[in-house]
């Protein structure tokens, strides 16, 4: 469509919802932004965003429809968490609320088989460790499907400063952070095997709740600017079984629960971008978003087997005596107080858009291609430090949970095609994308989504006179991953150099359970993670947009 503005005539989207001048309808106009405003406010602060393992491509259901490739085409408040350049496009006051309903399905069989335990009569001991399911169902959401929601507004301030937009959202990027993988397991349980997936993850639900505000600016008729801001607040809950002292065959009774809880309320991040448009059917654009690291403090409670010994001693935990200045210890013997750090790693994307137009100058489609960089060698290892002594004595060691990642990169290919229909636009989408895996080979694992993938994604918008709809639907395949190979170490040949020698801890292939009473350069090498994992994506993409 050809719309007549302050920079004369500009050639736009269908999707842009160009609107009267954004300074018409006088005091009224300006009371009715303020009170939508205060409304959105309300409604996306009491909003959970759930965040957490590597990104699926998009962020509202219209970038998820194209599979991402939104960087260039993204305008309104979808536009603050794609590239907040895109703000400029967009007149008026624009209101969105959407989701992503998120599906993943993963399992996991374990190389080898359950260990025999000296002086222990153990109904599985030789049997091949089974298949085992992710049965996650989130807080939010239906069944296995976890909403991830957009709820934005932007607003065009021309009145005030000519080019000048401004907006607020709440989003997260896509992705699926809960998992239950044996949940059900109690430890010392004699009837039944414990999951050999319990050094990695049993339960894990992280949460964030991102209040972003976002501006844009449009320097020249060509040329759009924008920034967004995050106040980040994160909340981690984990079960996983750690060892207590040394424990080659793996058995349940040296074992310890640890189920760990922490928040952070300040996780601060930044996005930068720009739109250039050197000809009118030709939009290029960038955007680049910082690294957001989180140090959440709450508490853990670890459990150990009844049969745990150190030294022959039966094993308890206590608080430490000395305050520590960034995670101060607990007040009972049962609740330890604990830290987590992690981080989210930063990113950059370059894009390019062309549209088609018809013979009367309105454009009928179009079609985009990105690329994407993201630092995931950065934030590879998350840190957990429980403040606490082992038998009153021995200092527990801190647990790095490693992932072996690396920088992944992706290409992301999508477009549009509008028609009219009974009147009004419609306008279908769609769109591709690879994804490079971010583990490394050997390093994959449960707890975190480290695998290359293929993503296909398709979507509808119908655009009536003052709001638009949008479906969409998607698939996310990652297939099967033979992971590492059969390496069991013993009390005898305790390595898998192929001598019955120790690999060294930075050039193991694989990570390794959890070891309380022993820093990581003691850790003793046990590749748990090696076996064949099969796992998938479902999407589907619904929202609403308003505008005035």
């Amino acid at each position: 469509m050809v719309v007549a503005g302050q920079y004369g005539q500009l050639n736009c989207d269908p999707l842009s919802l160009r609107l009267t001048p954004p300074c018409a309808g006088g005091d009224t106009r300006a009371m009715t932004g303020k009170v939508l405003l205060g409304t959105v406010l309300l409604v996306a602060g009491s909003t959970s965003a759930h965040a957490g393992g590597l990104f699926l491509p998009g962020t509202g259901p219209v970038s998820t429809g194209r599979a991402g490739a939104a960087i260039a085409s993204t305008e309104g408040p979808e536009a603050i968490a794609a590239n907040p350049a895109g703000m400029a496009k967009s007149e008026g006051t624009q209101i969105t609320v959407g989701s992503s309903l998120i599906s993943h399905s993963q399992s996991f069989q374990r190389n080898g088989s359950y260990d025999s335990v000296p002086g222990q009569n153990l109904a599985w001991a030789g049997d091949r460790y089974g298949v085992i399911e992710d049965n996650a169902k989130p807080k939010i959401g239906f069944g296995s499907f976890q909403a991830i929601p957009l709820i934005g507004v932007t607003h065009n301030f021309d009145c005030v400063l000519k080019g000048f937009s401004a907006g607020f959202a709440i989003f997260a990027p896509n992705a699926y952070p809960t998992r239950s993988i044996g949940d059900d397991y109690q430890l010392d349980d004699p009837t039944k095997p414990p999951p050999p997936t319990r050094y990695d993850i049993v339960s894990q639900n992280a949460t964030a709740i991102n209040p972003t505000v976002a501006v844009a600016y449009r320097v020249l008729p060509q040329l759009d600017v924008g920034a967004r801001f995050t106040w980040g607040i994160s909340q981690v809950d984990s079960r996983r079984f750690t060892w207590v002292g040394e424990n080659y065959p793996e058995w349940s009774g040296s074992d310890s629960n640890v189920v760990l809880k922490a928040k952070d309320s300040f996780v601060p991040g930044w996005s930068a971008g720009v739109t250039y448009r050197p000809l009118p059917a030709l939009e290029v654009a960038a955007q680049y978003t910082a690294a957001m690291k989180s140090h959440a403090v709450g508490s853990a409670v670890i459990t150990p087997s009844k049969d745990a010994r150190l030294s022959n001693q039966m094993v308890f935990f206590t608080n430490a005596v000395e305050p520590d200045p960034l995670c101060q210890p607990g007040t009972s013997s049962t609740e330890l107080k604990a830290c987590v750090d992690f981080m989210l790693p930063m990113f950059a994307s370059v894009g390019g858009r062309y549209k088609f137009n018809n013979a009367a100058g309105k454009m009928r489609g179009d079609i985009e291609l990105n690329v994407q960089w993201e630092n995931w060698s950065a934030a590879s290892d998350t840190k957990a430090s429980v403040k606490g002594l082992i038998n009153g004595e021995i200092d527990i060691k801190d647990t790095y949970v490693r992932h072996g990642f690396r920088d992944t990169y992706s290409v992301r290919v999508g477009g549009s095609y509008n028609s009219p229909v009974a009147g009004h636009d419609l306008t279908l989408r769609g769109g591709a994308a690879y994804d490079s895996g971010a583990a490394k080979p050997g390093w994959e694992r449960l707890d975190f989504d480290g695998a290359a993938r293929i993503m296909a994604t398709g979507g509808a918008s119908y655009r009536l006179d003052r709001y638009q709809f949008d479906l969409g639907a998607g698939v996310a395949l990652q297939g099967t991953r033979n992971v590492g190979g059969d390496c069991n170490p013993t009390k005898t040949a305790p390595g898998c150099l192929g001598n019955g020698q120790q690999t060294p801890v930075l050039d193991r292939a694989g990570w390794d359970p959890g070891q309380s009473a022993f820093p990581l350069e003691s850790q003793a090498e046990n590749p748990v993670n090696h076996g064949q994992y099969k796992s998938h994506y479902v999407l589907i993409m619904l929202g609403a947009t308003t505008w005035f």
